[in-house]
């Protein structure tokens, strides 16, 4: 546009430098020179400066629009809006990340709860646990119970004595002096079941007046013997699954005779005579063997063995060895209940005699060490 107006003033300027000359001749010639319409054309040009309106146009801010587009940039902004959901929706997407807490509250949910619904032993221990007899020892527990009781044993199981104590304490027992062991055994209730543990003492029996055949080779329970030794003679005949002695025992004579087979033994007040030597009913020994002798005949075949007769072949203690005899040291001790005894029989070792109903007991022969 710039252009065009440069244009139309370049050709302004020859019209406007003729108007200004001063030359008379030529203006004498002026009606000759001077062309009217020669203007006409110039000012037909005014016509090309009405299309100086037409620039206008061409100027109209049509451009202006075009800066409108930066409210486009406006759009920009708008985008941001759009992001700052975002993390507001992330956010709450960590909030069930605590669904992790979760969990662990089930983990610690009624299971473990339901565990102490039966009894519990959370500790049991003793002060100490190989101790001399007649040792006073501590035992502590911790335990989770309604009802609790402590029980001292000894090594075959039976119970010697028992206490009711509460589900945690302490308890001070004197350790009985009876070997090799003793048995203090916690014993829990709750919720209508039973818990027990139990913790063995080793006991060294320590005994005012010793065993004869060494305090060690004590069976277990045996305790101190009542008292000291006695040696006393009497007889003795030893038969092929057993054998018979016969001793006088707190002023009473009497005859005993022990089968091997079944561990038992029968005893029998003498009721012999003396002198009467009999073969009914068992007969006479076979060869090799010997007859039931002195006493023991009397015994043998006047009385009947643990499981018939004593001569009979599968249950019986069958015939004699060798001779009865007759005068035979044999040592004896009791245990401090004055009924169970020891005996030492000479050729044979060291029998422990438990007496039991009537006329009958067990026996049992030791392990000397």
């Amino acid at each position: 546009m710039f252009r065009k107006i440069i244009l139309i003033i370049l050709l302004i300027l020859p019209v406007l430098a003729a108007c200004d000359s001063s030359n008379p001749e030529e203006v004498a010639e002026l009606p000759t020179r001077f062309i009217p319409p020669t203007f006409t054309p110039t000012n037909t040009a005014t016509p090309t400066l009405t299309r100086t309106p037409s620039l206008t146009p061409t100027n109209t801010l049509t451009f202006t629009p075009s800066l409108t587009a930066t409210p486009t940039l406006s759009s920009t902004p708008s985008h941001t809006p759009t992001h700052t959901p975002i993390p507001a929706t992330n956010t709450p997407s960590l909030t069930p990340t605590n669904t992790l807490t979760f969990t662990p509250v089930a983990t610690a949910t009624p299971v473990p709860t339901n565990t102490p619904a039966g009894p519990q032993i959370l500790s049991f221990s003793a002060s100490a646990t190989a101790v001399n007899g007649g040792t006073p020892i501590t035992l502590s527990w911790q335990a989770i119970a309604d009802i609790a009781i402590m029980e001292e044993l000894n090594v075959q199981g039976s119970v010697i004595q028992t206490w009711s104590i509460t589900p945690s304490g302490q308890l001070q027992v004197t350790v009985p002096n009876i070997g090799p062991q003793v048995i203090y055994r916690l014993k829990i209730q709750k919720g209508g079941m039973e818990l027990t543990q139990s913790i063995p003492i080793q006991v060294t029996v320590t005994c005012p007046t010793p065993w004869f055949f060494g305090g060690v080779n004590a069976p277990p329970g045996a305790g101190c013997p009542a008292g000291p030794a006695s040696s006393i003679v009497g007889k003795l005949q030893l038969f092929e699954r057993g054998l018979m002695f016969n001793l006088t025992l707190n002023a009473q004579n009497r005859v005993y005779g022990l089968n091997a087979l079944n561990g038992r033994f029968m005893v029998y007040q003498s009721a012999w005579d003396g002198s009467t030597i009999t073969s009914i009913p068992c007969g006479t020994a076979p060869s090799g063997l010997f007859d039931p002798q002195d006493v023991f005949n009397w015994a043998y075949h006047n009385t009947l063995g643990t499981q018939g007769l004593w001569c009979d072949a599968t249950s019986g203690i069958g015939w004699g060895t060798g001779a009865a005899n007759l005068a035979v040291n044999f040592t004896v001790q009791f245990e401090q209940n004055n009924t169970t005894f020891y005996i030492g029989i000479p050729g044979y070792g060291v029998v422990r005699i438990i007496p039991g109903e009537a006329q009958t007991g067990t026996w049992t022969r030791l392990n000397i060490q």
